[in-house]
């Protein structure tokens, strides 16, 4: 019973991939920037995969997801691109924060 529980505190709710294939055929009528598209399409990429087309346009609107899908089949692409095209949208200087060492001081 426990068991059962805790798989129930981790379920993610139904999301789109579990909804019906739109009708997107390349990586454009996802919503994804030019630069990107361009990129692709000069890699040779034209056609995204079923992972592709169902996770992409949710993560552009900020949704969170879960996907499974087999090996090889574009799922580092489907997170990453939308990712890339968060950071397109970035304006602005960028501000590191990182911790540096003070080469005068004595540990």
């Amino acid at each position: 019973m426990r068991l059962a529980t805790c798989a129930a505190l981790f379920c993610a709710p139904p999301c789109a991939l579990a909804q019906k294939d739109q009708t997107l055929t390349d990586f454009t009528s996802l919503g994804l920037p030019a630069v990107l598209t361009d990129s692709l399409t000069a890699g040779g990429f034209t056609v995204p995969t079923k992972i592709q087309a169902r996770a992409i346009p949710k993560l552009l609107e900020g949704k969170d997801l879960m996907g499974i899908a087999q090996t090889g089949s574009g799922k580092t692409a489907a997170f990453g691109l939308p990712i890339s095209a968060g950071l397109l949208t970035l304006t602005g200087k960028a501000r590191p924060m990182t911790t540096r060492a003070d080469p005068g001081a004595d540990a």
